[in-house]
């Protein structure tokens, strides 16, 4: 267990105007840590220990969520849990009213062929190059296979490095290097590859007007959410994002063929970009579910998506290892 004594000393900031979905912040209240505790997964004495809590750690109280006596709360550099109420005190309560949702704004280029690589942001801000990372093409001309059990361990060691929801300096993005998956190593902007299902739940879908593509609509101009789980059964809370991005895209590659690969239960296998969303909260307990943020285990995501292909053999009989063995989303 790590220790999260150094953590956020005040509650993110809102403001009740609707904004985009690469953008909707974290309505969140603060805690103070009033003796040295422990954080848990679950609200419950009997919920696994998942860190410890120093006295006069300050934490985010997110959504003002609470069961029983526990409040769900996340450090600086995460993970999310459970601590008792006894143990802690309320500095801010989170904001009043409805969740934010995404705006309806105008564009801040003329098309999309227009859109710079820092697309609405302003040049030199954590978040232009948040959306410079989200367009780049990845690095590295042989795909490294992740499972879905190395997504987890690649969140767990992004908290211990840089945290979830906050801003990225270009130093605090050069820390997402070296990390250990089964395969190797890996760091953000490495060529991946993932194999499973189209989850259950949100459907894919086109985004609409982030700033990394300057707020264009239309879904020719903007990224293909697309929610990949392990199993065909499983929900978006089981799973990961993988984005395909609409600069390049293959006019084949159409949210109506992706529909129906889910709807069909194949199997796919998807090549891309390794990168970390830090712009959101993990999202994947469906009983305690946070509004605003996509629904899923971890926050990295393969994005931009360079091949996407689908088994269309009997019993999903596919091999990764085997390229010839899967039809191209272009010929699905």
């Amino acid at each position: 267990m790590r220790n999260l004594g150094f953590l956020w000393a005040a509650a993110i900031l809102w403001s009740p105007h609707v904004l985009a979905q690469d953008e909707l912040p974290i309505r969140s209240g603060s805690v103070q840590v009033t003796r040295a505790t422990v954080l848990r997964s679950q609200p419950g004495n009997a919920s696994p220990t998942i860190g410890q809590l120093s006295e006069g750690a300050t934490l985010r109280w997110l959504e003002g969520q609470q069961m029983g006596a526990f409040l769900r709360v996340v450090g600086g550099k995460g993970p999310q849990g459970w601590v008792h109420a006894d143990d802690i005190r309320v500095l801010s309560q989170p904001p009043a009213g409805a969740p934010p949702v995404e705006a309806v704004t105008s564009p801040c280029a003329n098309s999309l062929a227009a859109c710079p690589a820092n697309g609405c942001a302003p040049a030199g801000s954590a978040h232009a190059l948040f959306n410079q990372v989200k367009r780049q093409q990845p690095q590295g001309a042989s795909a490294v296979a992740l499972g879905f059990a190395d997504l987890a361990s690649l969140q767990s060691q992004a908290d211990n490095l840089v945290g979830q929801a906050g801003d990225l300096s270009a130093q605090q993005r050069a820390l997402l290097v070296s990390l250990t998956v089964a395969g190797g190593k890996v760091a953000e902007g490495s060529l991946v590859r993932l194999t499973g299902f189209i989850a259950q739940g949100l459907a894919p879908h086109p985004n609409t007007g982030e700033s990394v593509n300057c707020r264009r609509t239309g879904p020719e101009n903007n990224d293909f959410h697309i929610s990949v789980a392990e199993n065909a059964s499983e929900t978006e809370f089981d799973g990961i994002v993988v984005e395909m991005v609409p600069q390049n895209r293959p006019k084949q590659w159409t949210i109506e063929k992706l529909l129906s690969a889910r709807k069909q239960k194949r199997r796919v296998l998807i090549f891309g970009k390794l990168f970390y969303d830090n712009a959101h909260l993990v999202n994947a307990d469906p009983a305690h579910s946070l509004s605003g943020q996509p629904k899923r285990f971890s926050l990295w995501e393969v994005h931009p998506i360079t091949r996407f292909f689908v088994c269309t053999k009997p019993n999903n009989a596919c091999s990764a290892n085997n390229l010839p063995d899967w039809t191209p989303l272009e010929k699905y």
